[in-house]
């Protein structure tokens, strides 16, 4: 548990998976708690500084944005004088997440830019110093939170992306490798979070037995080498084999 997405109980069981391959290929395998819930939305809030999702449009060079995209896009555009009071709404009906998220992603000037990468800035150097003093070398967590969503919910359920928004945050290297399916009696998500998101998590599990599921593997900023190795390991393992569609 990342500290703002619990993942979902087939994306737990990779995790166990690759840790048990890796264990019976010899490796010392050891837990790692972590809370990064401020982390992920600095993330937003570096993401989203520019306001009104300026830096997506500018990329699209006169394209359409994505149907996908018109949740973000009314949360970005949304003025920062009307935030706050709406944010406490939201809190006081049972939505803690959303809030901060509503927070997190106002229009920012520069000098607030700075403030949050400094407070990234500082949350990386201490998770590094942590990583260094356990001699750690990679962390294997889920990819995302979810398996593969249905057409349509990534609009409302990018946040399940928390896994890999954290590392991506922190500029550390990482990779994504299959290592099983959704089982029947996988159709299933609790959180400790009673709001939208785990709801809409409930439903984007409905009928998703079958689907690949994966693990991150995590390395320090440039040490791509250990996390291709790491991968390779749980890869050969593992055994994952995912069918070729037929020509």
């Amino acid at each position: 548990f990342d500290g703002f997405f619990h993942a979902a109980p087939t994306c737990v069981r990779a995790v166990q998976m690759a840790v048990d391959e890796l264990k019976a290929a010899g490796h010392e395998v050891v837990p790692i708690q972590v809370d990064f819930y401020d982390v992920l939305l600095s993330y937003i809030g570096i993401m989203s500084a520019e306001g009104n999702m300026q830096g997506f449009i500018d990329g699209l060079e006169g394209e359409e944005l994505l149907p996908m995209y018109s949740f973000l896009y009314r949360i970005a555009s949304m003025p920062n004088l009307v935030r706050a009071p709406l944010a406490a709404v939201v809190r006081a009906l049972g939505q803690p997440r959303m809030a901060d998220l509503m927070i997190s992603g106002r229009k920012k000037s520069v000098y607030d830019l700075w403030q949050v990468v400094a407070s990234r800035n500082a949350a990386r150097d201490k998770y590094i110093k942590r990583w260094q003093d356990m001699e750690l070398d990679l962390v294997v967590c889920p990819a995302l939170g979810l398996p593969a969503l249905p057409h349509g919910m990534s609009s409302r359920l990018n946040q399940a992306c928390s896994y890999t928004f954290l590392y991506n945050n922190f500029g550390f290297t990482a990779g994504t490798v299959p290592v099983t399916r959704v089982r029947p009696d996988e159709e299933t998500y609790q959180s400790d979070f009673k709001d939208s998101l785990t709801s809409d998590a409930r439903k984007a599990l409905e009928g998703s037995a079958g689907l690949p599921v994966g693990v991150q593997v995590v390395g320090l900023p440039y040490h791509e080498e250990l996390v291709l190795r790491g991968m390779r390991e749980i890869e050969r393992g593992v055994g994952f084999a995912a069918p070729m569609p037929q020509l």
